[in-house]
């Protein structure tokens, strides 16, 4: 059996201690930055989402008054953009979806529009030219 010196075993138990420690400042710094990135996918994704929300509504406005006079149709709007609750303002030419993060804002091809649109079922006609939107 080997017999080491007292002030060896100690020195091989700091280094042991630095190198643990250093292993876990590595690890927090490592979990922190993955976390950080997660977090800006999560809101990326959700501009993504509100911008595709809202260009699907432009569209649908602008095709019922490009369509004329009788233009009739459903449309759906989700309850929640990735959890947060959003409302849509139309005002004027300007179609604007608002959340308590950020807000998309999106130009119309008329302002003759009666209504706004709700979460859940919306109908969508052009009557006489004026592009009407009900919740139902």
């Amino acid at each position: 059996m080997l017999i080491l010196p007292i002030s060896f075993k100690a020195q091989v138990t700091a280094e042991f201690i630095y190198l643990l420690g250093a292993l876990c400042v590595f690890l927090v710094a490592f979990i922190s930055a993955y976390t950080w990135r997660n977090v800006q996918i999560q809101e990326q994704n959700m501009i993504f989402e509100i911008e595709r929300i809202g260009d699907e509504a432009a569209n649908q406005v602008n095709l019922a008054h490009l369509s004329g006079s009788g233009f009739s149709k459903e449309y759906f709007l989700p309850e929640k953009i990735q959890g947060f609750s959003y409302n849509i303002i139309i005002h004027g030419n300007i179609l604007r979806i608002n959340t308590s993060k950020t807000s998309y804002t999106v130009a119309l091809t008329t302002s003759s529009i009666n209504g706004n649109f709700t979460q859940g079922k919306n109908l969508i006609k052009n009557i006489g030219g004026v592009v009407n939107i009900t919740g139902i």
